[in-house]
């Protein structure tokens, strides 16, 4: 949930509040209310502010349109204008730039006090960061105590998220020292503007996005799209890592999605994932590995399969790890392995013998080579010593 200008708009109407221009700004969100009576104001604006004027500060009504520009530049999302007092009637001139760039202008006639307005401002504004905070509750209640499903399922209804839509989660985090108050706030702006059904929380110091009826492909595009701009917004040095769970079938399944992408974010920051790879559905054979929870199978299977070959490589100083992987990706085929790593053909069929006879195994065999890409991705996702 997000507060727009329209909210506040519908809400005031029977005040004889008027749109004068700028129509195709009405979705903008609304955080802040702010009086501005003078020029040089915006250095104390810090976006998605209305603000009210009466003009009793300007020698000349023409410095008003000065005022909604500099006003403007600052990031606020709507201008109100008292008319009547010290504004006899609205510049054509700030009309004329309202509906250019699409910022709602609203007048009204001086008999109508300001404060009333700017109050129900306010009272919206809190009405809409008290629905937004139990929604965040809701998204951590959901990961944090799934057997509290009633509760949460309730929440999400309430602010207009159907328990049985599918989810899924996507995380975010940052190495830079950038609060994690400051992302979730860019993150919220972001899927308002962007018209995501979609709600960020924190959990920690990580980012969680929920997403509400969309596909993994769609979620990594838009988690792709987040952490860009909150590169841009936050001002920092690098992209934000990121990761996307798996798609539930309800809310009820909310946690799995969330546990999927943690494992997935946990890999990412230690760099033991291919930089390309984000997404649950993406992530192919590291799906199994991911999956075995027992590390006493994973160890059984590193200590038949690969310590051979890492012990060989380190006595005789020789590369038969790297030529097992490539063996894997390649499937065998002699002229790619050949290419990929500048040997001759006959130097890969050596190879090859040379490691059935370390590992006392035939690659040509499925549950050899099954057992080898387990153990290798496995291997690729230890932390290094």
């Amino acid at each position: 949930m997000s507060l727009r200008v329209l909210d506040w708009y519908t809400s005031v109407r029977c005040e004889e509040v008027t749109l004068d221009a700028g129509e195709t700004g009405l979705e903008k969100p609304v955080c802040r209310v702010h009086v501005v009576e003078k020029p040089n104001f915006s250095a104390f604006l810090e976006g998605s502010e209305i603000i009210f004027t009466t003009g009793v500060a300007l020698e000349r009504p023409e410095e008003l349109t000065a005022i909604i520009k500099e006003c403007w530049k600052a990031g606020i999302s709507a201008a109100v204008v008292n008319l009547g007092g010290y504004i006899k009637k609205l510049p054509e001139e700030a009309r004329t730039f309202c509906n250019e760039v699409g910022l709602p202008l609203f007048t009204v006639p001086w008999h109508v006090h300001i404060e009333g307005l700017m109050q129900k401002v306010f009272q919206l504004i809190y009405e809409d960061s008290k629905a937004q905070n139990t929604l965040e509750d809701a998204v951590r209640t959901a990961i944090q105590h799934p057997e509290q499903q009633e509760e949460y399922s309730s929440a999400l209804r309430s602010g207009g998220f159907a328990p049985e839509w599918r989810y899924c989660v996507g995380l975010a985090q940052t190495e830079s020292d950038c609060a994690a108050a400051d992302l979730l706030n860019a993150a919220r702006q972001f899927c308002h503007r962007a018209g995501m059904t979609a709600l960020p929380a924190l959990l920690g110091q990580t980012l969680v996005v929920l997403f509400a009826n969309y596909s993994a492909e769609d979620v990594e595009a838009r988690m792709q799209e987040l952490c860009a701009e909150l590169k841009t917004l936050l001002s920092l040095p690098d992209m934000p890592f990121y990761s996307v769970g798996r798609c539930t079938k309800s809310a009820r399944c909310i946690q799995k999605s969330y546990l999927l992408a943690d494992k997935i974010l946990a890999l990412q920051l230690r760099g033991q994932l291919p930089e390309d790879l984000h997404t649950y559905a993406r992530l192919g054979i590291y799906k199994i590995v991911i999956a075995l929870e027992n590390q006493d199978v994973l160890s059984e299977i590193h200590e038949e399969y690969l310590q051979p070959l890492l012990a060989y490589d380190r006595t005789c100083g020789t590369d038969y790890m790297e030529f097992v992987q490539n063996y894997l990706k390649y499937d065998g085929r002699v002229h790619d392995i050949a290419e990929k790593m500048f040997i001759h053909r006959n130097t890969v069929h050596y190879k090859i013998r040379k490691v059935e006879e370390i590992l006392d195994c035939d690659l040509q065999s499925t549950e050899t080579k099954l057992y080898l890409l387990i153990a290798t991705m496995n291997y690729q996702l230890r932390p290094r010593q």
